[in-house]
């Protein structure tokens, strides 16, 4: 639940991170107040929005774009934010910059995405899809790429 604030919107080029943009530029002018209690109940089914577009570049890779570009490169010097673009190109089996190209647009592609691909391009693909191994090499590129910048 929130308190409606003005100039808080939902980004209509968004339907994928439409929720998670919202909430970024939320908390940055408002704190949370967290209540006890569950409030809400959310259902599952095959014609939401989440099971139409989990796993499409085309839908995924622009929006991802969007929201970095909305907060800024030193976004991925918060490990929550790089681990979510880590398992963005992991799980979309991303093993080349071009294949990110293809779905960027006119929007250039930051040298941490390009470090990060070449990075996960060097492991086996068995492997990433391994939790620990996977949490593991996500977290030895995000220091390689902390300490660049």
């Amino acid at each position: 639940l929130y308190r409606p604030q003005q100039g808080i919107q939902y980004d209509k080029q968004m339907k994928w991170l439409v929720d998670m943009d919202f909430y970024i530029q939320y908390l940055k002018i408002t704190e949370p107040y967290y209540i006890d209690q569950p409030l809400i109940s959310i259902g599952i089914h095959p014609g939401q929005v989440t099971a139409a577009s989990k796993l499409k570049p085309e839908v995924e890779i622009p929006e991802h774009l969007l929201v970095l570009e909305k907060t800024g490169e030193h976004a991925f010097r918060n490990i929550f934010f790089y681990d979510a673009y880590w398992r963005l190109f992991r799980n979309l089996g991303i093993r080349k910059s071009g294949e990110v190209q293809r779905y960027a647009g006119n929007r250039p592609l930051s040298q941490v995405i390009v470090s990060m691909i070449r990075f996960q391009r060097q492991i086996l693909p068995s492997l990433l899809k391994t939790g620990p191994f996977s949490k593991f090499f996500m977290s030895v590129s995000y220091l390689r790429n902390y300490f660049k910048s």
